[in-house]
């Protein structure tokens, strides 16, 4: 079994405040985005949130004209949205889209939101738009220079509830599933916990605070204690595997699609 080194210096773990904590066993603030109002389209949420920096950057993706394209999600809301960052010698005219998918990137809804900007602007962002019910989600954009369209650009997909090879999730940051409804948390007592509306569902059983989780690139779903101390894995292996807080409250490690480890949990 292998594990994560110099992890600290790798990632810059999402700082959240307080209100979406842990206390008395129970979540705070992860409610589903219908009912804190993630509604399609809404640029006044997607102006606040992002004042707020509440949210996180999954990929961004440049046009030919050196014009970026970002997609930003709020995992407390989720919801997603565009934003394009046009250089300032291009004088920000460009187009940023939304698209959402329930069939895995099979097939796109979008564009969904689609928002231009204007002379002499260098930047403009869709409204948030509401990833519930679907597995994954992208902005696209493109650039226009001189009256000339560039070529279309999406940033990589982002799944809700996903945590990819790679990733971190840090102290006080959390997984919600597509539908909004589960949370997996990594609290800052370090333990790991899966939430259903009201109650616990699953628990790594580690409680060493500063704990982080890590999905690494060899498969293997650890979680890591300062020092760099591995105190929790799943033993799985192979490339290209993810974790997923599933909509059924399953917390499932994937590989090519096939199940290798999961909380079974399903249901409940």
């Amino acid at each position: 079994m292998s594990f994560v080194k110099n992890w600290v210096a790798r990632v810059a773990v999402l700082v959240i405040t307080a209100s979406t904590l842990f206390a008395l066993g129970g979540p705070i603030g992860t409610a589903s985005a219908s009912s804190l109002g993630c509604n399609d389209g809404d640029r006044g949420l997607a102006a606040s949130i992002a004042s707020s920096g509440a949210f996180k950057e999954p990929g961004t993706a440049t046009t030919s004209d050196a014009v970026r394209i970002t997609l930003r999600y709020a995992p407390k809301y989720n919801c997603a949205w565009g934003l394009l960052n046009a250089e300032p010698r291009y004088i920000g005219l460009g187009n940023v889209w939304i698209d959402r998918s329930s069939s895995s990137g099979s097939g796109w809804a979008g564009p969904l939101g689609t928002v231009r900007t204007a002379w002499n602007q260098t930047s403009t962002y869709t409204g948030t738009w509401n990833v519930n019910g679907y597995d994954s989600v992208r902005a696209c954009g493109n650039s226009i220079v001189s009256g000339r369209v560039s070529n279309t650009v999406c940033t990589p997909w982002y799944f809700p509830g996903r945590l990819g090879a790679g990733r971190m999730l840090g102290v006080g940051e959390y997984l919600n599933s597509p539908s909004g409804r589960n949370t997996l948390i990594m609290q800052t007592d370090g333990n790991l916990v899966a939430y259903v509306p009201g109650r616990p569902v699953w628990a790594s059983g580690t409680n060493i605070a500063g704990t982080v989780l890590w999905m690494q690139n060899d498969g293997n779903l650890v979680l890591v204690a300062p020092g760099n101390r591995p105190i929790w894995a799943t033993g799985t292996s192979g490339s290209g595997a993810y974790l997923q807080m599933q909509n059924d409250a399953n917390v499932v490690v994937y590989r090519n699609g096939v199940p290798r480890w999961a909380s079974n949990t399903a249901g409940r």
